[in-house]
């Protein structure tokens, strides 16, 4: 029986890096190493409204997502873009972007699981920033639109990290 630890080291601030040990792993058990950064926000634009907003004031808000290949020599990635605007009385009182990006190995291959696992991650650091910065705004009470996973075509993520 052959056993494998998976040890987590911080190489740097932002990325954690996954280190398998143990035996050489067959290509049928071999676990990809998966880089991520931490989330930056590439975009805040928050314009106070005209007026307070009541609890009960409906607020619209988007949320939408781009999918980015990245590559260079020696790895193969991908990138999320989150991106929501909250609407309040036909004026756009937030604009907020962030960005995560993955790096692979060439030789590693993400299934569709591991795609969903890296967009729900995404999705929830993004949710994270905007409820510590929203504090002291108007959207104070208000949360991002919740992630409809079925609406994103994992499939078509898949070939930008082949």
């Amino acid at each position: 029986m052959n056993l494998y630890f998976l040890k987590l080291r911080r190489l740097s601030e932002n990325i954690i890096y996954a280190i398998l040990e143990g035996n050489i792993l067959s290509p049928s058990n071999h676990i990809p190493l998966i880089e991520q950064t931490e989330l930056l926000v590439t975009g805040w634009d928050y314009k106070e409204p005209a007026r307070e907003i009541a609890p009960d004031d409906s607020v619209e808000n988007h949320l939408s997502i781009e999918v980015m290949q990245k590559r260079n020599s020696i790895k193969k990635g991908v990138a999320f873009r989150f991106r929501t605007l909250f609407i309040f009385e036909n004026e756009t009182i937030l604009d907020y972007t962030g960005e995560d990006s993955y790096v692979i190995d060439f030789e590693d291959v993400v299934d569709k699981n591991e795609v969903s696992r890296m967009l729900r991650n995404t999705y929830s650091k993004f949710t994270e920033k905007f409820d510590f910065r929203k504090i002291g705004t108007a959207l104070r009470n208000r949360s991002i639109r919740t992630l409809n996973e079925s609406a994103v075509d994992v499939d078509a993520i898949i070939p930008l990290l082949t």
